[in-house]
């Protein structure tokens, strides 16, 4: 997965984190609740503004990673521009979801290829936060294996090769 901070609007898919105080769109922004505009508009409720952490901005954007990957939306945008201060629990968030232990399955999940962010982030937080989950998701792969498969001597080789 791409994942890239621009500061410009992108065309196609777009998705809105709103508070209840920040809510233009009409509904109620409680925590969890999605709203689609239009197909092109994913609006995801963060609850009310004093009660924002981190955590709850992961959870939304979990549960917006669910709803676009059952769309099979491939590449879309994020517009962080008012939670900035959470552009690293959105990417943690993005690349934590989007893992499936598939391996042995005939069909494979659906994977998300590009994200935009559009916000005025440091690219280089980006790209560290990515690779630590990364290394997460690794670590997900070799505990899911079977241990027929992944032997002790196997598993000190991906340890030395990470």
């Amino acid at each position: 997965m791409k994942i890239i901070a621009k500061n410009i609007e992108q065309k196609g898919l777009a998705i809105y984190p709103v508070t209840k105080e920040s809510n233009k769109y009409k509904f109620s922004a409680e925590m969890d609740q999605i709203l689609w505009r239009d197909e092109n508009t994913l609006v995801v409720g963060l609850g009310s503004k004093k009660d924002l952490t981190a955590e709850r901005v992961r959870k939304a954007t979990s549960i917006a990673v669910s709803e676009i990957k059952r769309r099979k939306i491939k590449i879309f945008s994020i517009h962080l521009k008012s939670f900035e201060d959470y552009v690293k629990a959105v990417v943690e968030s993005l690349v934590l979801s989007d893992y499936n232990f598939d391996k042995y399955k005939k069909e494979k999940s659906e994977r998300i290829d590009t994200v935009n962010l559009i916000c005025r982030a440091n690219q280089k937080l980006i790209d560290e936060t990515k690779i630590i989950c990364e290394n997460v998701n690794f670590v997900r792969d070799l505990v899911n294996e079977s241990s027929d498969v992944l032997t002790p001597v196997k598993m000190a080789d991906a340890a030395k090769n990470m």
